[in-house]
């Protein structure tokens, strides 16, 4: 047998081949194996693509976040206009009044906007709506009292609208602005990322950003400290807040002064 082993080696040799030999000294396997340098080069090669890849996905998921909050503010700005269409042109205003003018704590411009978001009324009893286009991917704790309960508190919904549509008392009553008065409403932000800070709650967006800092009055800049807004004619922006804090308060997009000559009271 050995000498038949041998002849087939001398034999492969002599057509030019050579068996392969393994550190363990066998000629039939092939060698698997690998070097401990081996092993750390290919550890070493997958560190440096994790290192560059991961913020390419960071940037990837921040992307994905913001469109899909500009596609909340979109439908919110259609549900607008589907309301206004059935209030004599008028927006929805903040919150504290019925459409009637009547006095309410809870009834607020989410919930004006419920049935034409989801189908479903707006229970003012409590205070809550049930449709997750109010709540922006980037707030986490919300979105896990929303998958818990299938609903979302008025006060911790992630958009803020103008404050100048019912900073006057009366405009709460019946009144607020009336799309054809406004002369110019793709200049004209109305609702936007909402900045929350301790407590986590507030429905609107102020113009005189000093009271940015305050709880509920500023907007989120959530993605790369940019915010996304939702203007009047329905298109949506995404924008630097800290540049928006240098406009004047009568300049776009907070034009207040427009904003308040285009509102109509009912007496």
């Amino acid at each position: 047998m050995r000498s038949a082993a041998k002849a087939r080696r001398a034999a492969f040799r002599e057509r030019g081949g050579e068996p392969t030999v393994l550190r363990g000294g066998s000629p039939l396997c092939p060698n698997l194996g690998f070097t401990l340098i081996e092993l750390l080069v290919v550890i070493a090669i997958m560190s440096l693509l994790m290192a560059l890849l991961l913020p390419a996905l960071k940037e990837a998921r921040q992307s994905a976040r913001s469109l899909q909050c500009m596609s909340n503010l979109r439908q919110i700005g259609i549900a607008a206009v589907a309301y206004s269409l059935e209030n004599n042109g008028k927006v929805p205003l903040s919150g504290g009044f019925l459409p009637d003018g009547s006095s309410h704590p809870y009834y607020a411009w989410p919930g004006m906007l419920e049935v034409y978001v989801s189908g479903k009324p707006f229970d003012a009893t409590v205070a809550e709506v049930n449709s997750k286009v109010f709540l922006c991917p980037a707030d986490k704790p919300d979105n896990d009292y929303y998958r818990a309960t299938g609903y979302l508190n008025v006060n911790n919904i992630s958009y803020g609208i103008h404050i100048t549509l019912f900073s006057d008392a009366d405009s709460q009553r019946g009144g607020g602005v009336s799309l054809t008065r406004l002369p110019n409403p793709s200049q004209a932000f109305y609702i936007a990322d909402h900045f929350k800070a301790d407590p986590l709650q507030g429905l609107d967006v102020s113009a005189t950003v000093g009271q940015w800092d305050a709880p509920g009055f500023g907007m989120m800049g959530s993605y790369h400290r940019r915010a996304n807004l939702l203007y009047f004619d329905g298109h949506v922006e995404n924008q630097d807040p800290a540049l928006l804090r240098a406009i004047n308060i009568n300049q776009p997009p907070w034009c207040q002064q427009e904003l308040r000559e285009a509102i109509e009271y009912v007496r």
